[in-house]
């Protein structure tokens, strides 16, 4: 008899295997146990969701196949210029051959509003030997915790902390290489519109089902720290860095500058942004 897994099961190799499996599509940021807690339950939900698998909670025969048929690669190969480009190219996505000109790539790891810097951004272009090069960053693709999703904003009549949607966005950040403009620090200023999660019930996860809006809401990508400040948090009691803009602390940031200068220098001010998700990879 084929056995059935659900919230409040303990102790089970299948439990720990599902969380394994959840833990690399950047479901369930959590420790493997194998025990069946409300934060699997939640990753669980959302994969069947995303699989097309009824929404139960349930650890059954068919999502526990479904589970097996998932491919998880190494995390050196997972943010390979190559496996990002395959992504992309899967996508419809545009990749940027030109020299110098920069592709810059957002993985959101998984669905936690952890408040800390805890996604990824790759950035890779073509050299002046036409060779691709490749950097990564920690980063954050999800708003702070503190100020930000536990006290949401209203917009347009709805409620909730911007989450950018996953998704490419071309030309959309204009680059202001300036010390004097809003943080006095060079940074990507949203100049076309993009949509966005709202989110206001504070439970922590990103609900896909939540509502959207597109326009221009000041989602920007910046330093999230003070000069010289290698912070592990996007937001505190003194300072909100992000209501859902993109970004890292400002001694990583500060390593992005000099290839958008260069980039800009030969391909002008508007730059691309592609925010994926652990999941795609």
């Amino acid at each position: 008899m084929t056995q059935v897994f659900r919230l409040g099961d303990k102790g089970k190799p299948e439990i720990a295997e599902m969380q394994r499996i959840l833990n690399a599509l950047g479901l369930y940021p959590f420790g493997i146990d194998g025990d069946f807690g409300f934060g699997t339950y939640r990753a669980l939900v959302s994969f069947q969701v995303k699989n097309n698998l009824l929404p139960d909670g349930v650890l059954g025969p068919n999502t526990l196949a479904m589970l097996r048929k998932v491919e998880i690669k190494p995390a050196k190969e997972l943010y390979a210029v190559e496996n990002i480009m395959a992504v992309m190219k899967k996508k419809g996505y545009t990749i940027r051959d030109a020299q110098y000109r920069v592709n810059m790539v957002g993985v959101r790891m998984d669905d936690v509003f952890d408040n800390q810097f805890s996604d990824k951004l790759v950035v890779f272009w073509k050299n002046e030997k036409n060779e691709w090069e490749k950097r990564e960053y920690k980063w954050t693709t999800m708003p702070g915790t503190i100020g930000g999703v536990f006290s949401p904003l209203t917009v347009m009549g709805i409620t909730g902390t911007a989450a950018l949607k996953e998704g490419q966005y071309l030309n959309t950040w204009t680059f202001i290489d300036s010390y004097s403009q809003w943080l006095a620090y060079p940074y990507f200023y949203q100049s076309q519109k993009v949509t966005v999660y709202r989110d206001g019930d504070k439970d922590n996860f990103l609900d896909y089902e939540m509502p959207q809006q597109t326009d221009l809401f000041g989602i920007n990508i910046h330093r999230m720290s003070n000069n010289n400040v290698d912070s592990d948090m996007v937001n505190s009691v003194w300072a909100s860095w992000s209501l859902g803009c993109q970004g890292a602390p400002e001694p990583v940031f500060r390593e992005i500058v000099p290839l958008a200068r260069a980039c800009a220098q030969f391909h002008g001010k508007s730059f691309d942004y592609t925010l994926l998700h652990k999941r795609d990879l």
